[in-house]
């Protein structure tokens, strides 16, 4: 992988040194520390780093400091590479080259190419990604370019050449980046030197790429690395598959999974985890196998959510501020306008100051476009209120749905996975139980495209009451019946507590059956082999009937449940063991409202939960 200038790592004391600095900094040390700020949050908050790069650029622009901006812009740049908005990053790259060039700046000329060849690497064009890195070796030896920069360049020079099968080119330049590194101290570029060379030699020469390997490892270890450590240590577990040598691999794996662990490092964990996986299955240790693609799996998911969800933000991020800054030049060309106008009319006012007429018509039209002008802000308050709830309400729609639909699709994978793996290994036993797993996935997938449905019909303004008197037990038998094989299949024990004698609430039916079905299924989702579920019913009061649904699963501590309820723009964080209640739970809230009733959850870890539903009587 491609690298940037060496710069300050981001463990977190570093960062909170960084942020405690910052407020007493004066303007020079500030922009320094907005630099490193920016920089060390980028791989673990993107956001973050993108509001201190955003600071950054502002400052430098205020102090008029050109070689500040130019690193501002390529920072906010690297920033929106992270989150695949290469459009963003480009437009910022070329705003740094124009600037560098115009103020002579060397330095931010070589770094600028550098970023630009590493944009087209990450695009996979790699033919654009070489010209850029040859402009950026053309200007290497200029002066004023720094020893940090001049080590990145070389660097990602000669990972491009090792890896489009230029061996030897790429081998010098690693050389002279480890020369020119060893003088400021930088042992990063003989730790990737080593582990490039043992790449090269991978398919000729496996001797040779385990030593180099184990060089790199040993060095990262020395200088205390354990991102680049990690790296050596899955490229040595892999040749090990290789060579069938299975104990060996599993020890270098583990290692690089508790080191990329240690470091947040997810990508890395990762990929120690599809290795692990496959490490055991050669073994033919293949339960352990399946965990670790299962673990290999989760967190495969959960990386490409929070890469949209950062995406997603990113976008948000910069359309919100190029909004301000049309919202800042329309509010000053309005306020110019507004003065132009209050100077006329004072003029006028003073040369008609003896005329009493003339007077209290000029004070009536400054007091009417006053009220005109109060009017407007207070129609652009209501407005920007409106638009804000309802952007919070799709991007809360749109984050419920992707994470629901994660469950389903992943299971159908995980079924094509299986039918390959059973008919590899020739499991009839194992087939047979396959469309039982389709069958439940495709039954998930539909349950959740139908609370999609009653979602828009309701946002939509569509949706009617029909209120009618419904018999309690009648409906929770219904609802029963729909779950019954589910639950005989889990090996749950779903009953029905229906009153002795009828009783009647005064609701729509349809919204009743909706709500009942999404907690009685979030319940068998949440309740473990051989629990039970208990569907109950009971006079609240004269005017109330409460439907209760109560599970025997793993429960939830106070703050989760404070956490499920609460009015947020995001879902929860799910309780342990949970795949969250999604879009159900919003559904049934939202019709529970429309019914006028009211909805309380109590869980205790470890012994179960219960939903009440509290509605009219009829």
């Amino acid at each position: 992988m491609l690298t940037e200038p060496a710069a300050a790592q981001a463990p977190t004391p570093t960062i909170v040194r960084l942020e405690s600095q910052l407020p007493q900094a004066a303007a020079p040390g500030r922009l320094q520390i907005l630099d490193s700020l920016c920089w060390a949050w980028e791989p673990y908050d993107v956001n973050r780093a993108l509001a201190y790069g955003q600071q950054h650029l502002q400052l430098a622009r205020k102090q008029q400091s050109p070689t500040a901006e130019v690193r501002a812009l390529n920072n906010l740049g690297r920033c929106y590479v992270t989150v695949a908005d290469y459009l963003t990053a480009r437009q910022l790259y070329d705003q740094a080259l124009q600037l560098a060039r115009r103020t002579q700046n060397a330095d931010g000329l070589a770094a600028t190419y550098n970023r630009l060849g590493a944009l087209h690497y990450y695009r996979n064009d790699t033919a654009s990604a070489w010209s850029n890195f040859q402009l950026a070796l053309s200007v290497l030896r200029q002066p004023g370019v720094r020893p940090q920069t001049q080590v990145a360049i070389l660097n990602n020079a000669s990972d491009l050449l090792f890896e489009t099968g230029h061996p030897g080119r790429g081998e010098r330049l690693g050389e002279q980046a480890v020369a020119l590194a060893k003088t400021i101290q930088d042992p990063e570029a003989a730790i990737k030197h080593h582990l490039n060379l043992g790449i090269v030699a991978l398919q000729q020469q496996p001797a040779v790429a385990v030593r180099e390997f184990q060089e790199s490892a040993n060095l990262a270890r020395q200088n205390h690395r354990p991102r680049h450590e990690a790296a050596a240590l899955l490229e040595l577990a892999a040749l090990h598959l290789q060579q069938n040598a299975i104990g060996q691999g599993l020890v270098e794996a583990h290692r690089a999974r508790e080191l990329s662990q240690s470091r947040h490092d997810r990508e890395r964990v990762l990929g120690a985890y599809n290795l692990l996986a496959e490490l055991y299955a050669a073994a033919g240790q293949y339960p352990t196998a399946y965990q670790w693609q299962t673990r290999f799996q989760t967190l495969n998911d959960s990386l490409n959510a929070r890469r949209q969800l950062a995406t997603l933000a990113a976008w948000e991020s910069r359309y919100t501020l190029r909004d301000k800054q049309q919202q800042i030049v329309q509010l000053t060309q309005h306020t110019q306008e507004q003065t132009t106008r209050n100077r006329l009319l004072l003029a006028g006012l003073g040369a008609l100051g003896l005329v009493l007429a003339g007077g209290s018509l000029l004070y009536w039209q400054l007091r009417r476009s006053r009220q005109a002008l109060a009017r407007n802000h207070a129609a652009l308050h209501s407005a920007t209120t409106q638009v804000a709830r309802l952007a919070a309400a799709k991007d809360r729609l749109y984050t419920i749905v992707a994470h629901d639909l994660r469950g389903p699709v992943t299971a159908f994978v995980g079924v094509a996975e299986l039918i390959e793996f059973y008919h590899r290994e020739n499991n009839q036993e194992g087939l047979r139980n396959l469309p039982g797993l389709v069958r439940q996935s495709a039954s998930s997938l539909n349950h959740l495209l139908d609370n999609l449905l009653h979602w828009a019909v309701m946002q939509s303004g569509e949706l009617q009451l029909q209120l009618e008197a419904v018999e309690a037990g009648e409906v929770l038998r219904e609802c029963a019946g729909i779950y019954s094989t589910l639950a005989h299949a889990r090996n749950l024990t779903l009953t029905v507590d229906a009153p002795a004698t009828p009783l009647y609430s005064q609701v729509d039916r349809n919204m009743l059956r909706t709500i009942l079905r999404n907690l009685t299924g979030n319940a068998i989702k949440f309740t473990p082999v051989g629990g039970s579920i208990t569907l109950s019913a009971f006079a609240a009061s004269a005017t109330e009937i409460v439907f209760c649904v109560h599970d025997t699963g793993a429960g939830m501590s106070a703050t989760q449940v404070e956490q499920l309820m609460a009015p947020l723009a995001q879902p929860p964080v799910p309780a342990h063991n949970r795949t969250g209640t999604g879009l159900g739970l919003v559904l049934c809230r939202a019709f529970v409202a429309r019914l006028q009733g009211r909805l309380h959850v109590a869980s205790v870890p470890g012994t179960g939960t219960t939903v009440q539903v509290s509605l009219p009587r009829a």
